[in-house]
């Protein structure tokens, strides 16, 4: 990593600090929080890759259900668009972005996810055990907790 540490993480504007020198947590729970032009790349660049990668895997390995993964690849599509709306709306102080347009983004991305894991559920609904129904409620009902604490949170309680 080409620089020192101070200049990939530090407080931005809006008081949220990255790692700090003993590289410990901060209070707001991010391990890290990179400087804006950095997280622009991680994000974006990450949340493009995933789709390239899923689209890829799509056409070489022909899943099926394939309508599923075609859910599961509008819905990362939808996140990244709200990731890049939500970094410039809040970091960057775009006007142009309404308020909550990054929350529609971010909420028809985990509709299009559900539909997706209904499909797959549904259609293979005759070789699913009750046990492994259960350890997958347990683990969308935690992922569903994070992704409400991480963005619904922050808005109603104006961290942002």
């Amino acid at each position: 990593m080409a620089g020192n540490q101070d200049d990939w993480f530090k407080t931005d504007e809006t008081g949220m600090e990255g790692i700090s020198a003993d590289w410990g947590v901060d209070p707001d729970g991010y391990v890290f929080h990179p400087v804006i032009q950095m997280q622009v790349i991680l994000f974006g660049g990450v949340g493009i890759l995933a789709v390239l990668a899923m689209l890829l895997g799509l056409w070489l390995l022909r899943p099926q259900p394939r309508t599923a993964w075609i859910f599961f690849i509008c819905g990362q599509c939808l996140n990244t668009v709200g990731d890049f709306l939500f970094i410039n709306q809040v970091y960057l102080a775009n006007p142009a972005i309404p308020d909550l347009l990054d929350q529609v983004f971010y909420t028809l991305g985990n509709l299009c996810f559900l539909i997706g894991l209904g499909v797959i559920f549904f259609s293979f609904r005759r070789f699913i055990q009750r046990n492994a129904l259960i350890n997958g409620l347990i683990v969308a009902t935690a992922l569903l907790i994070l992704q409400g604490n991480m963005h619904v949170t922050n808005k109603l309680f104006g961290k942002r």
